[in-house]
């Protein structure tokens, strides 16, 4: 009997990956690029299972496998995704430098603003994240503030892949912890920076 081709190992890997059988998942689409180096559709889905279910080390050679891939030929891989996956696996580091080959690249990019201050703040580093935050706010750009708002709204309120990280408790007291006066608060805080309106006019509206 002959050995199944990487398209069957690639299609056991999209269905695996959509019924959310990771570790299967994985070993399929590991399955695949042993016969097919590189195949970009199969480390999708390496990368993706392997930040789910935390393994680092593999995590790190598909990662290295796709940066070793110019950024222009994998358009459906982009960094800003892979940096996404990195965040999700708790490869911070890599995360971060994700996020400075963007600001290279882009120094108003949102995803490396998003991806080295989310980075940095995992590690605990709030001092590298508030200032890339304010240095953001102070250049004006609208790109930059989109890059802001994703990272306040990730510690605001998780969601997506960043809510299946934390899982339902860990969202539950995120969410509880964080009232919305508080929400508001930051919020207003974030206009007033980026000159939307002012303090002033806040006050004598409400009062």
């Amino acid at each position: 009997m002959s050995e199944p081709s990487p398209e069957v190992w690639l299609e056991t890997a999209q269905i695996a990956s959509e019924r959310k059988r990771h570790a299967e998942a994985h070993r399929a689409a590991e399955s695949a690029l042993d016969l097919r180096p590189g195949w970009l559709e199969a480390l999708n889905i390496a990368l993706h299972a392997s930040a789910k279910l935390g393994r680092r080390a593999a995590f790190r050679k598909h990662a290295a496998a796709v940066l070793a891939i110019p950024h222009a030929e994998r358009p459906r891989l982009s960094d800003k995704k892979l940096g996404r996956y990195a965040l999700l696996a708790g490869a911070y580091d890599l995360a971060s430098e994700i996020g400075e080959r963007l600001l290279d690249r882009d120094p108003h990019s949102a995803a490396g603003i998003f991806l080295v201050a989310s980075a940095a703040w995992e590690v605990g580093d709030t001092a590298r994240a508030e200032a890339l935050l304010a240095g953001a706010l102070a250049s004006g750009d609208e790109g930059a503030f989109r890059g802001v708002f994703d990272y306040r709204l990730r510690l605001d309120d998780p969601g997506g892949e960043e809510a299946d990280r934390l899982g339902a408790a860990g969202r539950a007291w995120v969410l509880a912890e964080r009232s919305w006066t508080a929400h508001g608060r930051a919020y207003l805080e974030l206009y007033e920076q980026l000159g939307v309106l002012e303090t002033d006019s806040v006050s004598s509206s409400g009062a």
